[in-house]
């Protein structure tokens, strides 16, 4: 496994279609937010949307799957 991905899998919040991070989590650990994001970014080539509340949502029912058997495994 990439440790790249196993690194922001610590920080993923499945939702529905797709995943999410929480920007106070992340940095609860001090790691930077918007690394997260990038790294997220540059390893599976999908941009965020984000929400009204301008919270990032990579919208992608496979990587939803993807990281929920990680979790689940850990």
């Amino acid at each position: 496994m990439n440790k790249k991905v196993l690194r922001i899998a610590k920080f993923v919040r499945l939702r529905v279609g797709g995943i999410s991070f929480s920007k106070a989590y992340t940095e609860s650990f001090g790691e930077s937010f918007e690394e997260i994001l990038r790294i997220t970014e540059d390893v599976f080539d999908i941009k965020p949307r984000y929400t009204c509340k301008n919270e990032p949502i990579f919208c992608s029912g496979v990587l939803r799957d993807f990281f929920d058997a990680i979790i689940e495994r850990s």
